[in-house]
């Protein structure tokens, strides 16, 4: 007997949403969810609309994680072998990590070919112009593609697995990931009295966060805005 899909959002949050006034569509299988509905209730923030997958154990999840779509269906068939097995031990984030390592080669200098190793993983161009953005090259070097993929990976899979609960928490005080204007991640203590406060280097350095794989992940990982080229 089969079992219910796991929901990306729970039935609760989308009720919230919906008495907020997101409809929180869906197409394709994706959920189309206003920032604003997991900021505070007067965030001065811009309306952005982030695309969500409906399901979470689904190929949308796995095209969310930065694959083109034929990769993500690679990885969620590879997904469904492993839970057809492991029942009780596979997991998405898991085998997005198995689906990186399972290329050959890597890259982790300025000599190596990064565009190929990021090509045979099935990344997307956007990822990679983002990796591969002069700016950050040192950063860049301080790990491999692979690296960097699986890093970018675990951030968008923690920030999917999270949402639910920024949805129906919203008015409590909190750090919380949102997706601004441009489309990019960003940290946030959430105020509901007085709306989100930027995090920045100076009034809250965030130990927990790898401050290069933030900036290398692009749109959606979360920032602390340090200048680490």
């Amino acid at each position: 007997m089969s079992s219910s899909p796991i929901k990306t959002l729970s039935e609760e949050s989308l009720q919230i949403l919906r008495r907020r006034g997101d409809d929180a569509r869906l197409q394709n299988g994706f959920r189309y969810v206003r920032n604003s509905s997991y900021l505070s209730l007067d965030s001065r923030e811009s309306p952005t609309t982030v695309a969500i997958p409906d399901e979470l154990e689904s190929v949308e999840t796995f095209q969310f994680l930065e694959l083109r779509p034929e990769a993500a269906q690679l990885a969620f068939d590879y997904f469904l072998q492993r839970k057809a097995q492991f029942p009780y031990w596979a997991n998405i984030l898991s085998a997005a990590k198995d689906h990186v390592m399972s290329i050959k080669g890597d890259a982790d200098s300025k000599t190596d070919d990064w565009i190929a190793v990021m090509d045979r993983i099935g990344l997307t161009a956007d990822y990679q112009n983002r990796v591969m953005d002069s700016n950050y090259n040192r950063m860049r070097l301080t790990g491999s593609a692979k690296h960097w993929a699986i890093e970018m990976m675990t951030m968008r899979f923690e920030f999917l697995s999270g949402l639910d609960d920024l949805i129906r928490t919203r008015d409590q005080n909190r750090m919380v990931c949102y997706m601004d204007q441009s489309g990019q991640l960003q940290l946030k203590f959430r105020l509901p009295a007085s709306g989100p406060t930027t995090v920045t280097a100076a009034n809250w350095p965030p130990a927990e966060l790898n401050g290069a794989s933030a900036v290398l992940q692009g749109r959606n990982s979360c920032s602390s805005k340090y200048d680490l080229r």
